[in-house]
């Protein structure tokens, strides 16, 4: 599947994550995400792409499948940690939605996650998950660059 272009936004897929990114044409540099957690996918999917097309945030994703998480991920990615308390507002308190903060793209190539996340992985999937790594890159199903995080910047390339 191509990239769809809706009025504000685009949004794309790979085999993990559904993608949401402004309607903006040059690259924006990154350097973590915050992070939301809910069973309402369809929740996620609502905030995520608000927070794109009017909240200021470049990229969004949300995990497509729970697998052994009992809940889906959002991750709104940021140039810095700036919002938190301005998200922290918005969010907490809501019975559906776990806001949990600002993480750094640096800690997630350490290997840095919590123990309960940690915990409901198998050993090979733990190991992996904790294992440093230098560099990720996100392509879309048709090979199309969505997202490249490094150890100094996630880069946030145009989707034509």
């Amino acid at each position: 599947m191509r990239a769809q272009r809706h009025e504000y936004f685009h949004s794309s897929f790979d085999d993990d994550w559904i993608y949401f990114r402004g309607d903006e044409d040059e690259t924006y540099l990154a350097s973590g995400k915050y992070l939301l957690f809910s069973a309402d996918q369809e929740a996620l999917f609502i905030i995520g792409s608000n927070e794109v097309t009017w909240g200021g945030f470049p990229l969004a994703r949300i995990t497509r499948r729970r697998g052994r998480q009992s809940d889906y991920v959002l991750e709104l990615f940021y140039k810095d940690d700036s919002r938190h308390h301005k998200l922290l507002s918005k969010y907490s308190g809501i019975d559906y939605l776990k806001y949990r903060g600002w993480k750094s793209d640096e800690d997630t190539l350490d290997g840095k996650y919590s123990p309960p996340y940690l915990s409901r992985l198998p050993s090979g999937e733990r190991r992996e998950a904790r294992r440093p790594k230098t560099r990720v890159i996100s392509r879309g199903r048709n090979g199309q660059m969505l997202l490249i995080q490094t150890r100094e910047v996630t880069k946030i390339p145009p989707w034509t």
